[in-house]
């Protein structure tokens, strides 16, 4: 069977919907250790590939301002 344009747009707008209350219900039932559990091996990951910054960026941001002073972005 193949569905037509409009089937298959109603087909996935009714399937959003349903993980829409599936997210919301799990978000609602959430354990908040088991959350963090999860969560963490992720910042580990960012942690251990982060590089180093050089410098806080405020150089950079100063140097916009000028640009924006000066009427030049």
């Amino acid at each position: 069977m193949t569905l037509t344009p409009k089937q298959w747009v109603g087909t996935w707008r009714k399937a959003g919907q349903a993980l829409e209350r599936i997210k919301a219900e799990e978000l609602r039932t959430m354990d908040a250790q088991e959350a963090i559990r999860q969560i963490m091996p992720m910042c580990d990951w960012c942690i251990e590939h982060a590089e180093p910054r050089t410098t806080s960026g405020l150089i950079e941001q100063q140097r916009w301002f000028a640009k924006m002073r000066e009427g030049r972005q």
